[in-house]
């Protein structure tokens, strides 16, 4: 399983299912999370006193684990995934989890805990004797709770270079060369591509999104196409714009912290940014948005060509040069003088 961050505050795990036409909750990591998942979001306290603590750990470098937190599981959804190794599309579940404080503990925990909870000789209550103080909160409370005892972070999440940027050699790495190579006579007809891409990658985390059009080549002030994401439904649905940037740059160089501080300054309150790249982001730039608590998408090359290779897919196209022929061919369909707040009323 994989862990991934859908917020700064909200890491998820990718379940175990890797195969297409498969249900994806007979997958025996996945049969256990679910069954975890009903302890976890009880509000009998008994079963929760009786649920199972999700431990996460990181590996710095190839063979050493550490601890990185105490987590409870607060959703599951299906999402549709995508591997080239395994025949294509397939469905997977994705669990999102709240990671707890373990301020009390000096960010430690006691081993002997998790060796009592794996002795069945022992009373429910002796079996969580040793356990954290934020983990009896939420056994007392219940999920009202999970807020006051998650662990809010403070350190930055950055992802270096080598993360955003594909294996020279590899699929996704000609799939970016042959994107750049065809939109650099051309740059402002990107914005077409990353529209795309965008919304696929927004819909691949299970939100609804909306795709409305793109804006004119020049004048835009930082705004190159517009989007929706809807939330909830009936009278809890809600809707959020949101503003696209696309930049065909030069894979091997950063983008520049200039063109996202333009599409920052066009956002109104509950709008939401997304700048599609085909470079990567700097550090200096990641840390400015995670600082600043900007609302903004952020797909990067690699991201990009892993996203065009899905659609291309999905497209029934072969190769990637005849998918982007055919994106760019409905271009000027979707140019528009529109407001971005009229998105809303689509």
């Amino acid at each position: 399983m994989t862990l991934s961050l859908l917020t700064r505050d909200l890491p998820a795990i990718f379940g175990d299912n890797k195969k297409p036409d498969i249900d994806p909750g007979i997958a025996p990591g996945n049969r256990t999370l679910l069954k975890q998942f009903e302890f976890h979001t009880s509000a009998d306290k008994a079963k929760r006193a009786l649920a199972a603590p999700i431990l996460l750990f990181s590996s710095p470098r190839k063979g050493i684990k550490e601890f990185a937190g105490l987590a409870l599981i607060v959703g599951a959804r299906r999402v549709t995934q995508y591997s080239e190794q395994n025949g294509g599309f397939f469905t997977n579940y994705l669990f999102e989890l709240a990671v707890l404080s373990l301020t009390e503990e000096d960010e430690s925990l006691a081993m002997l805990w998790i060796k009592d909870r794996r002795d069945a000789g022992l009373d429910v209550a002796t079996a969580n004797a040793m356990a954290p103080k934020a983990w009896l909160q939420w056994i007392r409370y219940g999920s009202p709770e999970i807020e006051r005892i998650r662990r809010r972070v403070s350190r930055h999440h950055i992802l270096p270079r080598k993360g955003q940027v594909a294996p020279v050699g590899s699929e996704n790495s000609k799939t970016l060369e042959t994107i750049y190579r065809f939109y650099e006579p051309r740059r402002h007809r990107f914005e077409a591509l990353a529209s795309l891409a965008c919304e696929s990658m927004i819909r691949g985390t299970g939100a609804s999104y909306h795709r409305g059009w793109l804006t004119r080549g020049t004048g835009d002030g930082g705004l190159d196409f517009v989007g929706r994401i809807d939330i909830g439904e009936g009278l809890s649905r809600t809707k959020l714009v949101v503003l696209g940037q696309a930049k065909c740059e030069k894979v091997d160089a950063p983008t520049g912290g200039v063109h996202i501080a333009r599409t920052v300054a066009r956002l109104r309150r509950g709008w939401v940014g997304a700048y599609v790249t085909t470079s990567f982001f700097s550090e200096a730039v990641q840390r400015e948005v995670f600082e600043d608590q900007y609302p903004v998408l952020l797909l990067n090359g690699a991201g990009l060509a892993n996203e065009v290779t899905k659609l291309k897919l999905a497209s029934g196209f072969n190769s990637v040069d005849k998918f982007l022929e055919h994106i760019d061919a409905d271009y000027e369909a979707q140019v528009s003088s529109r407001r971005p707040e009229e998105v809303l009323w689509d």
